[in-house]
């Protein structure tokens, strides 16, 4: 009888512990549930997995270790801190500013126009890179070449032969081949020059936008504009190089080139006239 009482005994305390164990499995099985890395939780793992979900805290148990991997997860979000990349985009507005820049370049080719309405809005500039005729106060160049004589000395230019021609600051020398009476040829010229006349005869070489005149508008190369003048003596001829954004169907408006006679534009650049004349 006592032997009975103890084996029923003996079944409840398997049954107890029985239910004990299957708890803790479901428990276990939850933990998994907490994070993939939970699977191999014992009993009481779970407990380990739960408070990782409370906080990260240093969990119990391997499991509760395989938790915190997960907070590295959300260090995963730190990566989606590199949005703060995006704000190279605010790179790109950089550039926008430095286009901005580039339209004040654009701005200063609208100074391009007339740099002179008389000869005295001129001046001469002469070193050993050149002689020619530049606008009052422009800003000129160093020249770093040395020489035993000047430019414009050389080729017999004194220092007030200015001359605005076309709106324009030009050497006060003819190039029209018609004012050359003497009967000389001309003298060769380097390839984009053209030889001046000086005193009815020929003198130096020089630009044909260095001119006071030239013969016509052929004499206009080199990417510069002619312009013709009508006069009651007959037409004179200038050269005169557009300045950057200046182009044709604008050449009246920008080359500024007929003060004050009215213009029109031609093939060849434009043509001033006087209307009431």
């Amino acid at each position: 009888m006592k032997h009975r009482r103890r084996s029923a005994v003996s079944l409840l305390l398997l049954a107890i512990l029985a239910s004990a164990c299957g708890g803790s499995t479901v428990g276990g099985a939850a933990g998994a549930g907490g994070n993939d890395a939970g699977t191999p939780g014992q009993g009481g793992s779970s407990t380990g997995g739960s408070q990782v979900e409370d906080g990260g805290v240093a969990g119990r148990g391997g499991a509760g270790g395989s938790g915190a991997g997960g907070a590295a997860g959300a260090g995963g979000t730190v990566g989606a801190g590199g949005t703060v990349g995006a704000g190279g985009a605010v790179g790109s507005g950089g550039a926008q500013t430095s286009g901005a820049g580039g339209t004040s370049g654009s701005g200063g080719s609208a100074g391009g126009g007339a740099e002179c309405q008389t000869a005295d809005d001129c001046m001469i500039v002469n070193n050993c890179c050149g002689c020619r005729a530049e606008p009052k106060g422009a800003t000129v160049p160093a020249c770093t070449l040395a020489c035993i004589i000047d430019s414009c000395s050389a080729m017999q230019i004194g220092p007030s032969e200015v001359h605005c021609s076309a709106g324009r600051c030009v050497l006060d020398r003819s190039c029209n081949s018609a004012n050359a009476t003497c009967g000389r040829p001309p003298p060769p010229c380097a390839p984009g020059s053209v030889p001046s006349v000086q005193n009815g005869c020929w003198g130096p070489c020089l630009a044909p936008t260095e001119c006071r005149d030239v013969t016509n508008c052929s004499y206009c190369t080199g990417g510069s504009v002619c312009v013709s003048t009508e006069l009651l003596g007959g037409n004179v001829f200038s050269c005169v190089v557009p300045a950057e954004g200046c182009s044709r169907g604008n050449y009246c408006g920008c080359l500024a080139a007929c003060f004050p006679f009215s213009c029109a534009e031609t093939d060849a650049g434009v043509a001033c006239f006087c209307p009431a004349c």
